[in-house]
């Protein structure tokens, strides 16, 4: 299982937290590449934007 939650902070930069299995969490920004090699294009409330094979792509926050 994995899962992929944004990140609450003071901070103006946006972050999220992604885990794949019993990994250890990931905090990753805009810019920064999912495990798979998708890559971070924006960090909205509740969702991703991403960029997957040259195309985009939107993914659902599981927002823990």
């Amino acid at each position: 299982s994995s899962g992929i939650s944004p990140g609450n902070g003071p901070s103006p930069t946006r972050v999220v937290y992604v885990q794949v299995g019993k990994e250890p969490f990931m905090e990753l920004s805009i810019g920064d590449k999912l495990p798979g090699g998708a890559e971070i294009k924006g960090i909205e409330p509740g969702r991703l934007l991403l960029l997957v094979d040259g195309k985009r792509r939107v993914l659902a926050l599981d927002e823990r």
